[in-house]
């Protein structure tokens, strides 16, 4: 399969950096403080603290804290008292926040031992973003600003080294990453956002490796040769998703996968090789985060929860295919709330449009994905479709199980389905690349061959999505600045 370089700045690649720069910048100024992705202060104050010069938390009477000046916390108290007024924002309450100074030898010790789960350097572009306004005692909020463009900044730019390394898939790649929430996670202070870019990259190095080992018919091509150039960018990727947020690092076993299927192309087998050092990092973040104490995450997701995985674990391993069937009636039971969330919750608060704009805005990104990726939506099939299709599943009950363990008490389940929507929508390409029916390709090319062109059609639908998304996004902001309603 012959490699195509894209035209600077083309079509995936223009979607991505005017609504990434638009609508991200709508989020870092107009999301309320403290608000946005989730559990927004707990992360500031880890980032902060790391601004500050201490790269970990350190333990007091047995929860892991960072210290952060009194007066912050101070801010924090009046957004949160501010949140039942008439508005989230006002001009009162961003007057008194930006006349805030902070005083360093007065510290609040915050517990920060939820934000452990990530590595240090999930936090390390908010920290640097931080650092110079830290440096010249700014108001919190300015601090907390200054760190949400950071992270936005990196967002852009790893979606964007995606999308021009990306052989194919690009559109799919692109609009996975505006949607309303993926995009208000990377507009916070929060892992989420390089988590979610990293997940990009790396299914984006995978087309490449796919493109050099399997040709246009789906055989494998024989080389002895090894790309080390896309190699490292495997490895490079891979690692990057290692350090991010687990366990989604399992995204890429994909390239075991390939190196099996076309275990006679050099490159696919060294890139498979590069994947699984990077799992075995992800593997030992895994551990090094287990040993943490997670109380914090836990209470900030719904009630107060008694953390006992080891009992959890036991209850899990008691009964897998019980648990397997809990899943999916949970999955299923969750689903029309899932959608809802995505373009609705984009912070800690939920807007109120039409209860059909969510799903009009969902099926509207799938079409023109699949409409402008239709041929390689084609060409995509065989174990590696499958096992792309497996995968996001096994990822999924995955993330429950780790819900499960770490976010609940119950015997089967209670609270562990109540992030699901935040944790899975990363995966929503990778998704579409495994999910869409192939059988639904030969009717839309009927349609094409009689009624409407294919360019009229894909374009139709995503004018559809733009105008899905911005309605979306203007009812989140007309709920923060005007009702105060949660």
């Amino acid at each position: 399969m012959r490699q195509r370089v894209p035209s600077w700045f083309d079509g995936p690649l223009r979607l991505v950096a005017v609504v990434g720069i638009v609508v991200g910048l709508l989020f870092v100024f107009v999301t309320p403080p403290w608000s946005g992705g989730a559990d927004e202060a707990t992360h500031f104050a880890r980032s902060l603290s790391m601004a500050d010069g201490r790269l970990m938390p350190h333990k007091i009477d047995g929860k892991l804290i960072s210290q952060i000046p009194e007066s912050y916390r101070a801010d924090e108290d009046l957004v949160i008292a501010n949140f039942f007024g008439p508005a989230l924002i006002n001009g009162t309450m961003m007057r008194s926040l930006l006349r805030s100074t902070p005083k360093w030898e007065n510290t609040f010790d915050y517990d920060t031992g939820a934000t452990t789960a990530a590595s240090p350097v999930a936090y390390l572009p908010s920290a640097i973003g931080m650092w110079v306004p830290n440096l010249l005692e700014a108001p919190g909020v300015v601090v907390l600003w200054f760190g949400r463009l950071a992270n936005l900044f990196l967002y852009l730019l790893v979606i964007g080294f995606a999308l021009r390394i990306a052989v194919a898939f690009r559109w799919t790649i692109a609009l996975g990453a505006i949607i309303p929430m993926n995009l208000a996670l990377a507009s916070a202070v929060s892992p989420d956002g390089l988590t979610i870019a990293s997940i990009a990259l790396v299914v984006s190095v995978f087309t490449r490796v796919w493109a050099e080992a399997v040709n246009g018919d789906g055989e494998v091509v024989r080389s002895r040769d090894v790309n080390r150039a896309t190699v490292v960018m495997v490895l490079g990727g891979g690692l990057l998703l290692a350090v991010s947020k687990p366990p989604y690092f399992l995204v890429l076993s994909l390239f075991g996968v390939l190196a099996v299927v076309a275990r006679r192309n050099r490159t696919a087998l060294a890139a498979g090789c590069a994947a699984l050092a990077a799992i075995a990092v992800g593997g030992l973040s895994v551990v090094v985060a287990a040993s943490s104490n997670y109380g914090g995450v836990a209470e900030s997701i719904s009630d107060p929860i008694t953390v006992q995985p080891d009992v959890q674990k036991q209850r899990l391993f008691h009964d897998p295919i019980g648990f397997l069937r809990h899943c999916a009636r949970d999955w299923f039971s969750r689903l029309n709330e899932t959608v809802q969330i995505w373009s609705r919750r984009l912070g800690i608060w939920t807007s109120d449009p039409p209860r059909f704009l969510p799903w009009l805005l969902i099926a509207s990104f799938v079409v023109a994905a699949v409409l402008y990726d239709l041929e390689w939506f084609r060409r995509f099939g065989g174990w590696l479709r499958w096992s792309v299709a497996a995968g996001v599943v096994t990822l999924i009950v995955s993330i429950y199980a780790s819900a499960f363990i770490w976010f609940d008490d119950t015997t089967w389940g209670k609270h562990m389905g109540d992030q699901i929507a935040r944790y899975t929508v990363p995966l929503f390409a990778l998704a579409l690349i495994g999910w869409v029916p192939r059988w639904t390709f030969s009717p839309i090319e009927n349609v094409f061959a009689g009624r409407i062109s294919r360019t009229v059609a894909s374009r139709t639908a995503l004018a559809v999505a733009l105008i899905s998304l911005t309605t979306a996004v203007v009812a989140a902001v007309i709920n923060w600045v005007s009702t105060g309603r949660m």
